[in-house]
């Protein structure tokens, strides 16, 4: 469980430093551990399986600036209602993010909206989905009402 949390961080920071290659060599190894380990019980931080594989992969992507893979993969993950929702609300906030790249605005801002739902203050403080509000909110006259009473919720 430990090892393959280590390959998910590495191919994190392989993405943030654009090595596509090296980060998905990480992301294979962990997915092959992942398979071996099953949907693991979290022990205080540490959370390893397929789903974290699968959530991971959607960062990844984003990072790697392959908003498109990311949008797809983050939208045939399941994330069990049992995940930390914590962990939830940066993945929506992280799909989000790939989809407003893709102007796919409509399903950015749901993603906005769930992240709020399943942790609202770490969503509030988010970078990732202060970012994405912004940029969301350049386009605003393609969005719903609601996306400016989000915009208050988050002091926008």
């Amino acid at each position: 469980m430990l090892t393959g949390q280590l390959h998910l961080g590495a191919a994190v920071m392989a993405g943030r430093s654009k090595d596509g290659g090296r980060a998905t060599g990480h992301l294979d190894e962990a997915a092959r551990l992942a398979e071996s380990t099953g949907e693991a019980v979290a022990v205080h931080w540490l959370s390893f399986g397929p789903t974290n594989v699968g959530v991971h992969r959607v960062s990844v992507l984003a990072e790697l600036d392959e908003y498109g893979e990311a949008a797809e993969a983050g939208r045939g993950l399941a994330i069990p209602a049992d995940w930390p929702a914590s962990r939830r609300s940066h993945h929506y906030a992280e799909v989000a993010r790939a989809q407003m790249w893709t102007g796919d605005l409509a399903e950015s801002f749901r993603n906005l909206v769930k992240a709020r739902k399943a942790a609202p203050q770490q969503a509030r403080y988010h970078p990732t989905v202060r970012e994405t509000y912004s940029g969301l909110e350049a386009a605003k006259r393609q969005l719903p009402d609601s996306f400016l009473s989000y915009g208050s919720w988050l002091g926008a």
